[in-house]
């Protein structure tokens, strides 16, 4: 491309990109109207959220992020650039959409503690909370990879009001995250579907490569 920003050549898999890839599941989405990135919307009091994204799209893209100035309690921060947006749909091929959020499959090939930093990020952004079912089940099973279990409960729909309008809400999944003792050293090896039929990601999986020597 023209672009003046020098993206580097090859993307190196650590803690930073697991950083801005948990956050971007959890608070990120693609734009590509009148220019290309990615944005980030968190409360204005998030400051360190903001600065690990910040560090992160620099240390990781060669890019700068810009502070959108706050709007009530709200703060959006940009990542532009079309070789991020290329990147992130084409190469680590993110979901658009909250409800359509899935654990990029990269996140299953690399070391339990590069997905322990993208479950700690997504946490952080998300609160362990999503509107995403498929979301919701993904990180149930990467949990597994790390020996812990991820449960998630619904919560029922609800109406709630915003400066007056109303929104139907259609429930959001939340987790609560307990660590076991297991004589399995791989835990990743359970079968999904024995453990909760309803969860379908080893399905997405089971034609994909998941490596024992893992990236990172």
């Amino acid at each position: 491309t023209t672009s003046s920003h020098k993206v580097p050549s090859f993307l190196k898999i650590n803690r930073e990109l697991m950083l801005f890839l948990g956050l971007y599941i959890a608070e990120g989405w693609l734009y590509n109207h009148r220019s290309y990135g990615a944005c980030f919307c968190f409360n204005k009091n998030e400051v360190e959220l903001i600065e690990m994204i910040k560090t992160a799209a620099k240390n990781c893209f060669n890019l700068n992020a810009y502070v959108v100035p706050p709007q009530g309690n709200g703060i959006k921060v940009e990542v532009g650039g079309l070789l991020l947006w290329l990147v992130m749909k084409e190469v680590i091929k993110v979901k658009k959409g909250a409800k359509e959020k899935r654990v990029p499959e990269l996140i299953f090939n690399v070391s339990k503690e590069l997905q322990s930093e993208f479950i700690k990020a997504w946490h952080l952004g998300d609160y362990s909370t999503t509107v995403s079912e498929e979301l919701a089940n993904d990180i149930s099973y990467l949990a597994l990879f790390n020996e812990n279990i991820a449960a998630f409960y619904k919560s029922k729909p609800k109406k709630t009001y915003i400066k007056g309008r109303e929104i139907n809400g259609q429930g959001a999944y939340y987790s609560n995250f307990y660590a076991r003792d297991v004589n399995n050293p791989y835990p990743s090896m359970i079968p999904m579907e024995v453990f909760n039929p309803l969860n379908k990601t080893h399905m997405r999986l089971s034609n994909k490569r998941i490596e024992r020597k893992r990236l990172g």
